[in-house]
């Protein structure tokens, strides 16, 4: 009974790391229409740029924040999560602010 009950539970962390590996190295592209520029990041990096909110959620400090941003906010607006007037404000602000940062 003991031994059974030690496969079962080897068994339940082998498919716990394997389905930890798979969904955390999944790949999600922030430039879906780039044949020549494609931009990638996994999963978890996508998750913690979208999360970075210390000067403001719209504040991006990399290509890659801006990025996930934009996605993570055309995703939500696609599935009808966000009106189109607060998508646009929201929109205008992430990439104004991305540009200004270099002035």
């Amino acid at each position: 009974m003991l031994k059974m009950d030690m496969m079962v539970l080897l068994k339940f962390k082998i498919t716990f790391v394997c389905y930890k590996i798979f969904f955390e190295n999944r790949m999600i592209s922030l430039t879906p229409y780039s044949i020549e520029n494609p931009v990638e990041v996994s999963e978890g990096y996508y998750n913690k740029l979208v999360q970075m909110k210390e000067k403001g959620w719209s504040h991006c400090d990399s290509k890659e924040e801006y990025l996930a941003k934009l996605h993570y906010l055309r995703l939500g607006f696609s599935q009808g999560k966000i009106a189109k007037d607060d998508f646009n404000d929201r929109e205008k602000k992430i990439v104004v602010g991305y540009w200004n940062r270099g002035s």
